[in-house]
């Protein structure tokens, strides 16, 4: 049987309704309601993907044209024959998508939309074949070459890639199609790590489209990985002009604040974001570790907890919270909060190192290495690991392996390799520094 989308639809109006003013008990119900109407819209589309993918099959199989004019005609469906509608079909205007009229009932048609729904299934390799078909057929079909390029792009195929979108930039007018082929370029670079020439091509862009907001938000990343940190900031803040409850973009600038070293700006920042987007876990985790750090550390408990009755299966907000109640004195309180966290997510790097650390002031190196081997698969804490398993080598009576660790640490550079430093510098030439 179809599905009913009309009634679905207006079942979700009234789940609205029913959620802007239901107390606590008839608002669980309603949820309920609600993951129940997504599931039976999940079920029906798995069906329509294995229906369609078999209807091409069979006229692959049978070389069936089902855009001929003869198969488009209509059949007649008498009153006791087939599905009727529960209620007849509106005479709204129906928006298709259109084509350039030379490729009409045409195999380029067909190659085109399977190409197009072979990306949208992530199957890039299938795409590219049936879009490099449409390609060879008509050159100048300007969406079936810049779909191509993606596949290419999503391939790994970054020649291939730019080869079209060079064609695509040379040949076109469309904003849309300059601008996306700009954004296609610009991560072929910063796949490369050229930051400068990504960022360059997403200027192009964004002239193309202002009022894209993610052109906006890859420029300020492209700007902050060259080292343009008031540029990003002016980015990521017309992502926000265009869209306030953008969590990345609001994320993005507190970071690149606390990158320049104004944290009271940051932190400032952190409560415009969690006013405006005050359901974001994220968001008032950056708020609280914000509190934490300017040493507002009863306002980050308050906080903290808060944050874990409304998340809490969400690991890094325990261990946030382990971290201020260590910084309170609370141990006991922090370990705990550690070890909730790791139940969560077991590969959860923060916790991980802390308790290492941890156990290692408290001289149990087998469990410090325990746990500090494990928070080294996170790359972002690398050079703190470092930097603690060189005690833990120096409490073993490995003074060179020790040293070794340090060396490592410091080359990480930050806080972390400056502390290093200080430490092979303590040994007073005993060993060769290498920073």
């Amino acid at each position: 049987m179809l599905p009913n989308f009309e009634q679905w639809f207006r079942t979700l109006k009234r789940i609205e309704r029913e959620l802007a003013q239901a107390d606590e008990d008839r608002k669980k119900d309603v949820i309920r309601e609600l993951a129940n109407l997504r599931r039976q819209a999940d079920e029906w589309m798995e069906h329509w993907l294995v229906l369609e993918d078999q209807i091409a099959s069979l006229c692959e199989q049978h070389r069936i044209d089902l855009d001929s004019e003869e198969a488009v005609k209509e059949k007649p469906v008498s009153k006791n024959q087939g599905w009727e509608p529960e209620e007849p079909f509106s005479d709204e205007t129906t928006i298709v998508w259109r084509l350039p009229p030379h490729l009409e009932r045409d195999r380029v048609v067909r190659a085109f939309r399977r190409g197009v729904g072979f990306f949208e299934l992530w199957m890039y390799n299938e795409a590219a074949r049936e879009l490099e078909e449409v390609v060879r057929a008509a050159g100048d079909f300007p969406a079936a070459r810049l779909y191509l390029a993606w596949s290419h792009l999503a391939g790994g195929r970054d020649e291939e890639a730019e080869r079209h979108l060079q064609f695509l930039l040379s040949t076109e007018g469309s904003p849309w199609i300059v601008a996306a082929a700009h954004h296609a370029r610009a991560q072929v670079l910063a796949g490369r790590r050229q930051w400068k020439e990504a960022a360059d091509e997403l200027v192009r862009a964004v002239e193309a489209r202002p009022g894209e907001a993610d052109l906006h938000f890859n420029l300020g990343v492209a700007l902050f990985q060259s080292d343009r940190p008031e540029e990003a900031l002016r980015a990521f803040s017309k992502v926000l002009e265009l869209n306030p409850r953008d969590e990345d973009a609001w994320l993005s600038v507190i970071e690149v604040l606390e990158q320049m070293g104004r944290w009271k700006q940051a932190g400032e920042w952190a409560v415009r974001a969690y006013r405006t987007v005050p359901h974001s876990w994220r968001l008032g985790r950056k708020l609280a570790l914000l509190l934490d750090h300017a040493g507002y550390l009863e306002e980050a408990k308050i906080l903290w907890r808060r944050l874990v009755q409304w998340f809490p299966r969400e690991a890094p907000i325990w261990t946030g919270l382990g971290w201020t109640r260590w910084r309170t004195g609370d141990r006991a309180g922090a370990r705990g909060a550690w070890k909730k966290a790791l139940c969560l997510d077991r590969e959860e790097a923060q916790a991980l190192f802390y308790l290492g650390w941890v156990e290692m002031e408290d001289r149990d190196d087998r469990a410090a290495s325990r746990y500090l081997e494990r928070a080294a698969r996170d790359p972002d804490l690398h050079g703190p690991v470092q930097l603690a398993m060189g005690w833990v080598e120096r409490e073993r009576g490995n003074e060179e392996a020790a040293v070794s660790r340090w060396k490592e640490a410091a080359r990480s550079g930050g806080v972390w390799g400056r502390w290093a430093v200080e430490l092979l510098d303590s040994l007073k030439g005993k060993y060769d520094k290498e920073t």
